[in-house]
């Protein structure tokens, strides 16, 4: 079971950036869960929003601006009486960073409300320029873009991210070799997980940050990882769950 950190060890430090990602693997997370989205002029970057204002209170669309413009900001994070800021980063910069290092990546294109041209194939040519194909998991809430990514690269695995509505067609996953699939945890009911089951996919769920809950998803069948900001706090549970 894979503790994977959910923009890095984000409950404690600025998502999406390497004091994140050097802190989840300090706190012996298997692998970094991160976002990817383009730049206007077509640099990977990695960054959850399709806005600043959350994240460096600034107005404007992520889309709209260069990596040079990018490169002048810093992603914040508020904790109690203390901000911690760290600069934005490009998936190249992450990808020479994590090459040398024993952790897998769960790379999640953010394209849900604005298409991004040309990034899948972007995508797939620099993971195969790093030869991390055997360390990566493509994943996206968009059906299209997993199908796309699985044409692309057939043998990098792929995960389909979802909240399991209730009338959802999940069929395709298995038609067409999905191997993960990320739902919401608080979707995982008996009936959902009898119908993964079904599917016979590896589940990771998101995100799951208390540990009452990290505690009952250890015990859902095809359990592949559960995606968390607080890797501690999963470290400790499944040290609790060994001496059981």
């Amino acid at each position: 079971m894979k503790i994977i950190a959910h923009r890095g060890f984000s409950g404690k430090y600025p998502e999406n950036t390497l004091l994140a990602f050097k802190k989840a693997v300090e706190a012996s997370s298997d692998a970094i869960e991160l976002d990817v989205q383009l730049t206007k002029d077509g640099t990977l970057v990695l960054f959850h929003d399709d806005t600043f204002n959350r994240l460096i209170q600034t107005d404007g669309f992520l889309l709209d601006h260069t990596w040079t413009d990018l490169e002048q900001y810093q992603i914040r994070k508020r904790l109690f009486n203390r901000t911690v800021y760290a600069p934005i980063l490009s998936l190249e910069s992450y990808f020479n960073w994590a090459q040398d290092r024993d952790i897998m990546t769960v790379i999640e294109l953010k394209n849900n409300l604005r298409p991004h041209e040309g990034m899948e194939e972007k995508l797939v040519s620099l993971t195969k320029k790093f030869k991390l194909e055997h360390r990566v998991i493509f994943s996206s809430f968009q059906k299209d873009s997993v199908l796309k990514l699985k044409a692309l690269a057939p043998l990098i695995s792929c995960a389909y991210i979802t909240k399991l509505r209730k009338e959802e067609d999940l069929s395709w996953i298995e038609s067409a070799q999905i191997e993960f699939i990320h739902p919401k945890f608080t979707s995982l009911w008996p009936w959902n997980i009898a119908k993964l089951k079904k599917l016979g996919v590896r589940i990771s769920p998101w995100t799951v940050n208390h540990p009452l809950f990290m505690w009952y998803l250890l015990h859902i069948p095809n359990l592949y990882g559960i995606i968390t900001d607080r890797p501690d706090r999963l470290k400790k549970v499944l040290q609790r769950k060994r001496k059981t």
